[in-house]
Parts: C-alpha cells; sequence; structure tokens
C-alpha cells in the first residue's frame, strides 16, 4: 500500500486491521469480539437494543491527522513513527473496488 510504512502496516494488521485496497481499512470492533465469546456487548445493545455485536470499524482513508482520543485507528506517533497522513494517498481506489475487497 503505498504511503503507509511497511512497520505501521505490520502492527495494524497485528491489531487486527485487515486492508481492502491502497487506504482502506476494516477492523471488528472491539466490542463485537467480546460478544461473539460472551462477553461484554457495546452501550448501544444495552441501552438500545441495537446489535452492536455486528459492527465493525471501516475507514475508507486511514491516515487520518486528528488522533482523537477514543479512535479505533493506530496512531503512528504513538509506536514511534512518522508519516505524512494528509499526502499519503497518491491515487484513489474506486469505491466498489473497496467495498468488494
Amino acid at each position: 500500500m503505498p504511503g503507509v510504512p511497511d512497520e505501521l502496516k505490520r502492527k495494524m494488521e497485528k491489531q487486527g486491521y485487515h486492508f481492502a485496497g491502497r487506504h482502506s481499512a476494516v477492523k471488528i470492533c472491539e466490542y463485537t469480539a467480546n460478544g461473539l465469546r460472551g462477553g461484554v456487548l457495546c452501550y448501544k445493545h444495552s441501552f438500545y437494543g441495537i446489535r452492536s455485536w455486528q459492527c465493525m470499524q471501516a475507514t475508507p482513508a486511514i491516515g487520518c491527522n486528528i488522533s482523537c482520543q477514543f479512535c479505533w485507528r493506530i496512531i503512528p506517533d504513538e509506536h514511534g513513527m512518522k508519516w505524512n497522513e494528509l499526502n499519503a494517498i497518491s491515487e484513489w481506489d474506486d469505491p466498489d473496488y473497496i467495498i468488494d475487497n
């Protein structure tokens, strides 16, 4: 995947990320994984009855410069890596390709 350092990609895959195309990723939500093992479910199920054990976390652009406190994405700075997230994508994949892969 151009733009994402190999070391960062390896760490993300170890954390459960699956890549689709050059810049998109999906990861099963932690609560989904817990629910499948009979553990604690998400507040969305507890409060609203939403079948949240079917959730996933997905992004069409793995690079993000916001670094929100509760973001599910890996934060490169926390792993001693720097990369230009805003300019990491030189060519965008077709949305249908991302969904199909």
